[in-house]
């Protein structure tokens, strides 16, 4: 190559531009689109996964303080003490009354009916 050539070749490769294809167009811009709309799925991705942890930790909260309570150091009374009191009741004669089971024993007899009593 002579040094004619090669200042034609550098000439003719200055001049020379390449045009892209229309459809490169389109492509690059739908790229780029995709590119935006991922960082919004990003951002709502790890919203909504801090929003669902929050509200996760929030029931297993009130869960634990309806199972456990609150674990208090001073004693409280409880409004609802249960008492176990003896009975000292006279009237209550057991489980049968006597004087009412002769009676049936006797109904029987005049009816005619035999039993054990």
């Amino acid at each position: 190559m002579t040094l004619k050539n090669i200042e034609q070749l550098k000439q003719a490769a200055e001049i020379y531009k390449v045009a892209p294809q229309n459809t490169a167009w389109f492509r690059l811009e739908s790229k780029l689109e995709k590119e935006r709309s991922k960082r919004k799925i990003v951002f709502y991705k790890y919203f909504s996964i801090a929003a669902i942890s929050v509200a996760v930790l929030s029931v297993i909260s009130f869960f634990a303080l309806e199972t456990y309570g609150l674990k208090t150091t001073t004693p409280t009374t409880d409004p609802y003490q249960t008492q176990i009191t003896e009975l000292t009741d006279d009237s209550y004669s057991g489980i049968y009354d006597l004087s009412k089971l002769r009676e049936l024993k006797s109904a029987y007899q005049k009816m005619g009916i035999k039993n054990k009593m």
